[in-house]
């Protein structure tokens, strides 16, 4: 604690309030927790320093800068002051990435491609409207916010994407990787979209049962692709056999999922005809070692998890009927680091390969990066 000498001193040199809880924290992270968890204070005093008149008694030539600044500042106060893990953008969800709501509050950034051939390797034809081959490359952020002292039970998220829509580099990995591992012919381009995509999602959930396993929600996605609303429903990491073992990094178990969600779609600036309603059953089958953090929030050390995806599909053929979809999943998380990748093949269960044919993301939490550089963070416990 701070005496109350250093407390007076601080107040006379006007370095009270948000200033006093900043001296407080040993760590960085802790200290801008501290300023965010009094930002009632942090944030006048910040407006305030910014735009105090210089000592020189001049005006700024561009006060729009100025204004610009403190926003961007009051921004990052909010993004690094708030634990927050990341939800795949859309399109993913529609291409069969693994679509449940976070459990626990987290922040990642990383990329995310989805690619769309309308033809495939040996030359036979995606049947939809949409005739050009679709590149999405997206750098992505995602925020999951859960709530504690107020609203709890509850968490919401705001994920956003946006990056040039090309050939490159989605189709090196589906035919200089995947295809070549595989002894697949390679998949010839149709006119590649070339322009800028963005898209960014929304989403409030209510949470039940012990560890958050049970949850029911919904959101939106809007953007240049397509505009979506969605519900969704299901259980998340529910533990189904004992634990396996139990060492430093948590205790290791094998956790299934399960999700069903409806959703209403709009045409976009890409996808120009989609089908009115969609609706996605996805099963997941996880292992893991799971540790607790500081607010008592499950999490995984490590983990693998598979799942599957019917998806009644947004694309469809010239007499508007839908194109029904089978996908697969595949993600790893090793510590702050998370891999995914999906695909519409498999061998002999599903053997397509056009139309949203795969897709792939890399995210990094950076949250869990600052744990392990500080040995400590808001979020996760002090070692």
């Amino acid at each position: 604690m701070i005496s109350h000498t250093v407390r007076a001193g601080l107040r006379n040199n006007g370095l009270y309030s948000a200033d006093i809880y900043y001296f407080m924290y040993p760590s960085s992270h802790g200290q801008v927790i501290a300023l965010i968890r009094h930002k009632h204070f942090a944030f006048t005093e910040a407006f305030t320093i910014m735009h105090r008149s210089p000592s020189n008694g001049k005006r700024p030539e561009h006060p729009g800068i100025g204004y610009a600044f403190t926003l961007s500042a009051f921004f990052l106060f909010w993004l690094v002051g708030s634990t927050a893990f990341g939800e795949t953008p859309a399109p993913s969800v529609h291409w069969g990435s693994l679509a449940f709501p976070d459990q626990y509050s987290t922040l990642t950034t990383g990329l995310t491609l989805n690619r769309f051939t309308p033809i495939d390797g040996s030359g036979g034809t995606y049947d939809s409207t949409v005739s050009n081959t679709l590149g999405f490359n997206l750098i992505t952020f995602s925020w999951t916010q859960h709530g504690h002292e107020r609203f709890e039970g509850w968490s919401f998220n705001l994920t956003g994407g946006i990056g040039p829509t090309s050939n490159e580099p989605s189709e090196f990995f589906q035919n200089k990787v995947i295809h070549q591992l595989r002894h697949l012919p390679p998949v010839g381009s149709v006119q590649p979209r070339q322009d800028t995509d963005a898209m960014i999602d929304g989403s409030i959930t209510r949470w039940f049962f012990p560890n958050k396993t049970g949850f029911i929600g919904g959101g939106f996605s809007v953007g240049t692709i397509y505009q979506e609303q969605f519900l969704r429903a299901g259980i998340r990491r529910l533990q189904i056999t004992p634990d396996l073992y139990c060492g430093e990094w948590g205790d290791m178990s094998l956790r299934a999922s399960g999700l069903g969600r409806i959703s209403l779609q709009e045409d976009g600036a890409v996808l120009h005809q989609t089908k009115q309603t969609s609706r996605i059953f996805q099963p997941a089958l996880a292992l893991g070692q799971y540790a607790t953090n500081a607010r008592g929030e499950q999490y995984p050390t490590w983990e693998i998890e598979l799942s599957a995806t019917w998806d009644s599909g947004i694309f469809v053929n010239g007499s508007g009927q839908s194109r029904k979809q089978f996908f697969w999943s595949a993600a790893f998380t090793a510590g702050p680091v998370r891999f995914e990748t999906w695909n519409d093949s498999l061998g002999n269960v599903s053997k397509t390969d056009f139309g949203p044919t795969y897709g792939a993301t890399l995210t990094i939490d950076m949250f869990r990066v600052l744990a392990m550089v500080h040995s400590c963070s808001f979020v996760y416990p002090c070692s």
